[in-house]
């Protein structure tokens, strides 16, 4: 019983893990692709582009 307990608290600790790299991958994409739209010899659809 206390193994299953302990499995289950490992998956979910790896999940939750994989959920904020995640999360900070989209946010970093974003923001990437916002900074190189915003470039004198870009225009907004080199950012979405870029983000994409």
């Amino acid at each position: 019983m206390v193994a299953a307990l302990l499995a289950l608290l490992f998956v979910l600790t790896l999940q939750l893990a994989v959920l904020v790299h995640v999360r900070n991958t989209l946010i970093d994409a974003a923001s990437t692709g916002a900074r190189f739209g915003a470039l004198d010899d870009r225009s907004a659809e080199d950012g979405v582009a870029r983000t994409e």
